[in-house]
């Protein structure tokens, strides 16, 4: 049965780009979601495996566990505060409780999938599990390369797009797709540029773990497409992924402080820029980035205006009642608020926004201290690694992850964004290694010393 986890953990892998595809199973928003899909036969014979083990790895487990477990505390004490606020919450196509359940189950299911791969890990062991993750990401990351190099040709080669075209109409819903920007096997460029960079790290790991020629030209096509997408969320994610690697390489006194700082440096600006981004809203600027400018602005004065929030998933209908002039600027906005898309609940396009409304201020500051003391006490921990070893990389890929998606929270309110779990993920199972092998050496060596 382990075999068949691994394989379909593979298949999961595998599946990340692939978004806006024909739905399989009446999910609502996550019909159209390969990862989504996939996970649901992943879970299932993970679940199996646990229940018909002899020993469960609890190791692997804990530390991840324990995060989500006060997160979504977080979330359901202020969702339970404001519980008459969201019964009352409507519009004429979502029920306030309604979306509560969807994003509150949907954080649940992800934590649930998240903390069987962790158990996978256990269960193959922490090194067979890292190798086989790898090579499946390189694969992955692989194909992600050749389909943005064909969809580049296809910009130019109206020969080569038709073919794109027939091909994404295999699976996906909306095959064709708007040329200039890397859209993939997803339905737009930000969620391609999400699996281009979830791929990245683990890549990058098979670089220098295994000594991979093909991994590093891979890792560099990764993030050339990315630079290339159109996407936003690819600039500041790539942005923060190079950032966090390059912190995670010092090996100074003074370096966990400054990496844990990057959690409430990243917390507070994005609160600050967009709005200050607001103020400076005018008819000449792109029109994508006034939509995301009002509404991640707009949810960031809900959370000002709500010390306790206003709970879980109940952002976009506190957004939906602060209209104003300023929607002219945007037919997006417009329709969100006043035509054919009246009733939708819109995007927030920022975690930090979305988060601040939905816990409030007072929550949001815990979260911020709870970050920065969980950072620099890793980082401490990771200082004591070597740089080649397999513990030292392991805590690099963490904080790059942690990078992607402090930098890519920006841009995305969605718990869809895979960077936000695999940086749990890795977490996890650095914490996990940390506490078997590095005391130890660390005892070895010492020592040692003293014989001599």
């Amino acid at each position: 049965m382990l075999n068949i986890a691994k394989f379909l953990f593979a298949v999961l892998i595998f599946s990340i780009p692939f978004n806006g595809i024909k739905p399989l199973v009446p999910a609502g928003e996550f019909s159209g979601d390969g990862f989504f899909l996939a996970s649901i036969p992943f879970n299932i014979i993970i679940t199996l495996c646990i229940i018909t083990a002899k020993k469960v790895p609890l190791g692997t487990l804990r530390p991840m566990a324990r995060f989500m477990a006060i997160v979504a505390l977080i979330f359901f004490i202020t969702s339970v505060w404001n519980i008459a606020s969201i019964l009352n919450n409507s519009t004429s196509l979502r029920s306030g409780i309604g979306k509560f359940f969807v994003s509150y189950g949907s954080y649940l299911y992800y934590s649930y999938t998240f903390l069987l791969i962790a158990a996978l890990a256990g269960f193959m062991g922490l090194e067979r599990f890292l190798r086989f993750s790898a090579v499946a990401f390189l694969v992955s990351g692989t194909f992600m390369a050749i389909v943005a190099a064909i969809e580049v040709v296809s910009w130019y080669d109206p020969s080569v797009q038709q073919g794109l075209t027939a091909f994404r109409g295999l699976f996906a819903e909306i095959p064709r797709r708007p040329i200039f920007r890397l859209s993939g096997v997803s339905f737009e460029p930000s969620f391609f540029s999400f699996a281009m960079l979830t791929a990245i790290p683990w890549v990058v790991f098979h670089h220098v773990r295994y000594r991979s020629l093909f991994a590093l030209i891979i890792a560099v096509l990764l993030m050339f497409f990315c630079v290339v997408s159109g996407a936003r969320t690819a600039y500041v994610g790539l942005a923060g992924l190079l950032a966090m690697g390059f912190l995670a390489r010092i090996r100074r006194s003074g370096a966990p402080f400054f990496t844990a700082a990057t959690v409430p440096i990243a917390m507070v600006m994005g609160l600050i820029i967009p709005l200050v981004a607001y103020t400076m809203l005018d008819s000449f600027q792109n029109i994508s980035n006034v939509s995301r400018t009002y509404l991640a602005s707009r949810a960031v004065v809900v959370g000002l205006e709500h010390p306790f929030g206003v709970g879980f998933g109940q952002t976009s209908f506190h957004i939906l009642k602060k209209a104003s002039s300023l929607l002219r600027l945007s037919w997006e906005l417009e329709a969100w608020y006043l035509g054919d898309r009246a009733g939708e609940l819109p995007p927030v396009f920022s975690w930090y926004g979305r988060t601040i409304a939905e816990i409030g201020v007072i929550s949001y500051i815990l979260l911020a201290i709870l970050g920065y003391k969980f950072m620099f006490g890793f980082t401490k921990k990771g200082m004591k690694t070597r740089l080649k070893s397999l513990e030292g990389e392991l805590f690099r890929m963490s904080i790059c992850y942690i990078g992607i998606f402090l930098a890519g929270a920006f841009s995305s309110d969605s718990y869809k964004f895979l960077p936000f779990w695999f940086s749990f993920l890795t977490c996890s199972l650095f914490l996990a290694r940390y506490r078997l092998d590095v005391p130890s050496k660390i005892q070895s060596s010492r020592s040692q010393m003293s014989f001599a």
